[in-house]
């Protein structure tokens, strides 16, 4: 059974949760945006660097090379950005946002 002060308090934490999250959205929002956007920007890159790469590997030269570029094409340029997106994902559960 519920008392009639649970519903004020859920909805007075759920106020200070919305109040919260609106400044975080205003201070890191358009950066998390931007970040997701290049991840999105290089991820496909990485995949027409990989296709490239996989019609090279059936040329006659060396199919190692042609495998060891399409893997740095893929993983290199998106490391520093998922780093990214893992500290905005840090920092918003530091918060108490997710």
């Amino acid at each position: 059974m519920t008392s009639s002060t649970d519903g004020l308090y859920s909805e007075a934490t759920e106020a200070k949760r919305a109040a919260r999250l609106a400044a975080y959205l205003e201070e890191y929002g358009a950066e998390e945006d931007e970040t997701r956007l290049l991840l999105r920007y290089v991820s496909w890159f990485g995949v027409g660097a990989c296709l490239l790469c996989g019609i090279a590997l059936a040329l006659p030269w060396h199919p190692l090379f042609a495998f060891v570029v399409g893997m740095s094409c893929w993983t290199a340029p998106r490391e520093p950005l998922l780093r990214k997106l893992k500290a905005a994902e840090d920092r918003r559960r530091l918060r108490g946002l997710d």
